[in-house]
C-alpha cells in the first residue's frame, strides 16, 4: 500500500496544473539543462534544474493509466532539441524497516 500524498504536495500540484510556466524554465537556446521526468501511481511530473515544472494526473480518459512499458521524449512548436546522457530508471517503493 502506498503512503498518502501529503496535502502540501497536492496544493503544489494544483498550482502547477492551473498556473503558467512563464518565464520559460529553459530559456537559453543551446543551453544545457538537467531534466528529470518521473511517474508515481497516476502522476507524471517534470523537474528542470531542480524545480518542479509540470505535473500531469492521468485520469484514464484514453484508457487505463500505464503501469509499465516504454517511455519517450518529444518536443514541439517547431523547436530543435538535442538529448544526451539519457538514463532511465525504475522507481521502486522503499521497504519499511
Amino acid at each position: 500500500m502506498r503512503p498518502p500524498i501529503p496535502v502540501p504536495f497536492v496544493l503544489l500540484v494544483l498550482s502547477v496544473l492551473f498556473g503558467s510556466r512563464t518565464p520559460d524554465p529553459c530559456p537559453e537556446i543551446g543551453g544545457e539543462y538537467k531534466v528529470a521526468i518521473g511517474k508515481w501511481d497516476n502522476l507524471v511530473y517534470c523537474i528542470a534544474d531542480g524545480k518542479l515544472q509540470h505535473v500531469y494526473y492521468d485520469a484514464g480518459t484514453f484508457g487505463p493509466p500505464l503501469a509499465k512499458g516504454s517511455c519517450g521524449m518529444r518536443h514541439w512548436g517547431g523547436t530543435d532539441a538535442t538529448y544526451k546522457n539519457v538514463k532511465v530508471y525504475r522507481l521502486v517503493e522503499a521497504k519499511k524497516k
